[in-house]
């Protein structure tokens, strides 16, 4: 095996060719070839699962590292890999800026709110600009993005009394999230009351009235 291939061997024309030592007129060439750096290991890697507005820390691994000058676009795929459309570009959003270097093997991402997102048929591609057909790296099996829910009311702070009625309310972000259940902790969330205080609730229907408060 050629194990000590390096960058000063890139060529998009390489040839090998054989010569027996001591015969001059003996060589044999093989057919033309190309010698690049490389892409693997693209998280996610599949079987993850995350939310709309949670951040994703795609990551690749690059070899040579450091590989300089080269760049690197991403891209996500909703139907398994069978299509990364150019509306579904990660890269301008990167945290770490619209150039993203290839030997930099990271880009944070954090997941918009757009049309058919929320799928369990998510993968992420990774290529090199200019060698995009040569260097690229997939999610090896899908993952999954769901839609989100975020609590409004009551806000931080604000006092509800025993016996009173009150509005619980929330936020959703993408689809597919169905019904919901509502629970009650006494202490900041370290536990939980068994006895929900609603579930079946629809996720599209808040605010929830909690009427009245019970006392215990």
């Amino acid at each position: 095996n050629w194990t000590s291939i390096t960058t000063a061997h890139e060529s998009s024309s390489a040839k090998l060719e054989i010569r027996v030592p001591g015969d001059a007129d003996y060589t044999a060439q093989g057919q033309q070839f190309k010698v690049t750096g490389n892409l693997t290991s693209v998280f996610p890697s599949g079987g993850q699962a995350y939310a709309i507005g949670d951040t994703v820390p795609i990551a690749w691994t690059v070899t040579p590292n450091p590989w300089t000058g080269k760049n690197v676009d991403v891209f996500y795929s909703t139907d398994s890999g069978s299509s990364y459309p150019p509306a579904n570009a990660i890269t301008p959003s990167c945290t770490q800026g619209p150039i993203v270097a290839a030997d930099g093997q990271a880009c944070t991402w954090t997941i918009p709110n757009v049309a058919g997102i929320v799928t369990n048929k998510v993968r992420i591609r990774v290529r090199v600009i200019g060698q995009e057909a040569d260097v690229n790296a997939k999610s090896g099996t899908d993952f999954t993005i769901k839609g989100n829910v975020t609590l409004t009311s009551p806000a931080a702070g604000v006092l509800w009394g025993v016996g009173t009625g009150q509005s619980i309310g929330w936020t959703t972000l993408g689809s597919g999230l169905g019904t919901l259940k509502i629970v009650y902790s006494r202490d900041s969330g370290s536990s939980y009351q068994a006895t929900p205080i609603v579930t079946g609730w629809a996720v599209t229907s808040s605010p929830y009235p909690w009427d009245p408060i019970p006392g215990s």
